[in-house]
């Protein structure tokens, strides 16, 4: 019998970091990178297996650069989070360039008996930010502000 496997390339992991909490993130495109720094980011706050598909927003953001893009984009999550009070499991990079990205998200709005708090995020900061292009394809790092 002629078992094929098939390896799941990692999305993300922690990093830990002195009163903060990191992410180095992986993608073999770049809208799958932004894509798992949106998910990472989520598993940060509370647990994304538990949001459940009930909605799709669709979010915009731009700026001058790729790594500033990053940074607009976790940050316009967190904002959807605190403010609106919106949690998303799953994203769908529609376009991306250096300057502007657009992408639908799904999920749900926050539910405290269903989606425990892990961490409160204030902010996705510049600090030791990393964006960079390799040979297997993109890597980023990004330290966020508990």
């Amino acid at each position: 019998m002629n078992e094929v496997s098939t390896i799941r390339p990692k999305k993300f992991e922690y990093l830990e970091h002195t009163g903060d909490i990191g992410l180095k993130i992986y993608g073999t495109t770049l809208p799958e990178l932004f894509a798992n720094a949106a998910e990472g980011f989520t598993s940060i706050i509370t647990e994304v297996e538990k949001i459940e598909p009930k909605f799709r927003n669709q979010i915009v953001v731009e700026a001058n650069g790729l790594e500033e893009l990053m940074i607009r984009w976790l940050n316009q999550i967190n904002y959807l989070f605190e403010v609106e009070g919106k949690l998303f499991a799953k994203w769908e990079v529609c376009s991306l360039n250096k300057n502007r990205l657009s992408a639908l998200g799904e999920g749900e709005d926050f539910d405290a008996q269903k989606h425990p708090i892990l961490h409160e995020v204030k902010a996705a900061t510049y600090h030791q930010l990393k964006l960079e292009k390799r040979k297997d394809g993109w890597f980023a790092q990004v330290i966020f502000d508990l």
